[in-house]
């Protein structure tokens, strides 16, 4: 695991230096350096030493030098690929490095190497002989990787603020990014903060041309759902294949050279991690967060996760905080999100902990996606009610993310100036935020009927509204996969939204802000394509969420564990913003603040924070995701 920036375009490899140590934190155990001053080309790397420590230095290059890699990630199916490729005539020089896998194989196959990877990854090759930059990201998301594009060339990096170093990039925010934010509190698909920097999507590689400076990125990866259209019942031997593929997946991803162990929450997705790690031999070390205050203890899954440490005699460690304590880190982890960000926190002291110990962490992100949890199918218990949704969809837009009551807080006609179809843009702000109806509650994703229980009515649809920014991202999404089956259409916007763009991307900072590897096995290739390819109506079960997965693993798992109600966290964001984050959030929206940010109506404070502070509104979420907007924006910009 390892952080990786280069460019092309600059005459000077004392910026690679300086974009390379802002990202210490990704590898403190060794970094390294290429630098081509015929064409202007460098690469760079710092290094979390995790597999083949003694041979698998970076960057890497071919034996005469014609062909350099930064890699960023693990490849589980290394082993396989080696063997594969040696049969082939390829001579290795390192013991068992992954790295080195990939660059032989691009030897081998070229631009089609990402497609033959299971694993983690964001890599980019410099190939001297064809004149060009390849890299490429894993088909989930689950390692990041950033472009930015400037007029000599073009800038690659793991985290933003390498990209920041460079003498072209542009603090310009993307006035369609904030809007995005400000109603997904995580900012979706290729768009980042900045105008001038872009994501690489899962799934998608990018070659750059040095002659002719061109650019192209193309989707290599996409989900494969099941094709079967009919309806039938769920065979008993699913839970068996599954059980079998999932270990199996678990395996796989716990190839290492240093001890690994496992946050465990009181959910049934890290359960089975530990369950699989601990039938396989090996010695689990387990940690858990709970919390000291009794207010608390809605929230609280310490004696859940005590059952399945007792059940495998995990090495158990428990963190107890008392959850006001999260307020202390606050700048570190808006520095370290590089984005503004308003979603979970927790995590953060739970890899802070982890990493005291050991380098590598298993983490259950992705099994909610993979099984189609958060109750989004909750009263849709009939193909029927599928289709009447889907019929539905021309006039009642599936995927429902309101942002218009935040779109009233946009200024932007400073950003905007003298852009090219801003003027409409503006516009189109201000006849949404004179609409006499908007979303309440914007954030969560429902989908037609299918909203219920689940979203203590966080959503509130209004058919009638147009589309918010980050509304319209997650229905291109939708529209992009027309078709599938609608559940899988749902999952599909799961897969390359929210799960890329706010969990993972959150999971990735806060454990590598400590030099920790977090690894997702439900994000095994080979386990996903396996379960998405089970058909619709039995992989997905309104009444029973995740009903396949916690059928696998009843009897692995105590008594009556599958049965317990998720508790999730939820930030005190309103005590908080009454409590101890007043002081900080009035200066925040205070006039002379927002004036000077640019971004939020001058009267917020006015208009919105005094009447919730006076008890008359309780748009807690609103002024959350508002707050932590502006403390990213004194705290990065300022």
């Amino acid at each position: 695991m390892c952080g990786i920036v280069g460019y092309s375009g600059f005459n000077d490899d004392s910026l690679l230096l300086r974009m390379n140590d802002i990202q210490t934190h990704r590898g403190p155990d060794d970094s390294g350096k290429f630098w081509d001053s015929e064409n202007a080309v460098g690469l760079a790397m710092r290094r979390l030493s995790i597999v083949d420590i003694a041979g698998g230095r970076q960057p890497i290059s071919n034996k005469d030098g014609s062909v350099v890699l930064v890699f960023n990630g693990e490849i589980f199916n290394a082993p396989d690929l080696r063997s594969e490729l040696e049969g082939k005539g390829h001579l290795f020089v390192t013991d068992h490095s992954d790295t080195e896998v990939i660059l032989r194989l691009y030897e081998e196959s070229g631009l089609d190497t990402p497609r033959k990877l299971n694993g983690m990854f964001a890599f980019v090759i410099y190939d001297k002989r064809k004149k060009l930059l390849f890299g490429a990201r894993d088909p989930f998301g689950i390692k990041p990787l950033y472009l930015h594009q400037h007029s000599r060339g073009i800038a690659w990096a793991s985290e933003l603020k390498s990209l920041r170093i460079l003498p072209s990039f542009s603090l310009d925010l993307d006035p369609v990014a904030v809007e995005q934010y400000l109603g997904l509190q995580y900012i979706p698909q290729e768009r980042t903060i900045f105008s001038c920097a872009r994501k690489l999507r899962p799934g998608h590689a990018f070659v750059y041309k040095l002659d002719d400076r061109s650019l192209t990125v193309n989707r290599y990866y996409d989900l494969n759902f099941g094709k079967e259209k009919e309806s039938r019942i769920c065979a008993a031997d699913y839970s068996t294949v599954i059980r079998g593929r999932f270990s199996e997946a678990v395996k796989r991803w716990s190839q290492s050279d240093v001890p690994i162990a496992c946050s465990l929450s009181g959910g049934v997705d890290s359960a089975v991690i530990v369950a699989c790690l601990a039938r396989d031999g090996q010695k689990v070390r387990t940690y858990t967060l709970g919390y000291t205050s009794p207010a608390d203890d809605q929230i609280n899954e310490l004696e859940e996760a005590r059952q399945v440490a007792r059940m495998y005699g995990t090495d158990h460690h428990e963190i107890v905080l008392d959850v006001d304590e999260l307020i202390n880190a606050l700048p570190d982890m808006v520095w370290h999100l590089d984005e503004p960000y308003g979603g979970g926190l927790p995590s953060w002291y739970v890899f802070k902990e982890i990493a005291k110990d050991v380098k590598v962490s298993m983490t259950g992100v992705g099994g909610d996606e993979l099984f189609s949890n958060y109750n989004k199918f909750y009263g849709l218990e009939t193909q029927d009610r599928f289709a009447v949704a889907l019929r539905l969809n021309e006039h009642f837009p599936p995927v429902a993310v309101g942002a218009s009551l935040l779109s009233k807080t946009i200024r932007g006609a400073k950003s905007f100036r003298g852009r090219k179809g801003c003027d409409d843009e503006i516009r189109s702000l201000q006849r949404e935020a004179d609409a006499p109806e908007f979303w309440r509650h914007p954030f969560g994703i429902s989908y037609p009927t299918a909203h219920g229980r689940g979203f203590n009515e966080r959503v509130s649809v209004n058919a009638a509204k147009g589309l918010s920014e980050g509304r319209k991202a997650l229905n291109r999404t939708f529209q992009e996969y027309a078709g599938e089956r609608f559940r899988d259409r749902c999952v599909a916007v799961d897969f390359n939204n929210q799960l890329p763009d706010e969990f993972l991307q959150m999971t990735d900072r806060f454990s590598m802000a400590f030099s920790l590897e977090a690894r997702t096995p439900f994000l095994d290739k080979d386990f996903v394509e396996y379960v998405l390819n089970i058909p619709a109506e039995c992989r997905l079960t309104p009444r029973k969420p995740k009903s396949l997965l916690k059928d696998a693993f009843e009897s692995w798992l105590p008594p009556d564990y599958t049965k317990l109600r998720k508790k999730g966290f939820v930030i005190p964001m309103a005590r908080w913003l009454r409590g101890p984050l007043r002081k900080q959030a009035e200066e925040l929206f205070s006039e002379t603040s927002l004036t000077r940010g640019g971004w939020v109506r001058r009267d917020f404070h006015k208009a919105y924070f005094k009447p919730f502070i006076d008890g008359q509104t309780d748009l807690t979420e609103t002024l959350w995701t508002v707050f932590m907007f502006r403390l990213w924006e004194e705290s990065i910009l300022r």
